[in-house]
């Protein structure tokens, strides 16, 4: 399987289904969230032994940060 840890979450998802994987999503996240989060990354994959199922742990991120002078 291709290692999909740390992708962009509909990306890990297209390409685990192209490759006959079934995907279960899971979101995680802080009490306190991430305020304008901005993309939803993949934090953690589980295999289910030998059949083609995935489980994606995901979380939202904030990639862009305004820089102020």
């Amino acid at each position: 399987m291709t290692d999909v840890c740390g992708m962009e979450l509909s990306s890990a998802v297209a390409l685990l289904e192209g490759d006959g994987y079934v995907v279960s999503l899971r979101e995680v996240r802080s009490k306190k969230g991430v305020a304008d989060a901005d993309g939803k990354y993949v934090v953690r994959v589980r295999l289910n032994g030998g059949e083609k199922i995935a489980e994606l742990a995901y979380s939202e991120f904030k990639t862009f940060v305004a820089v102020t002078d």
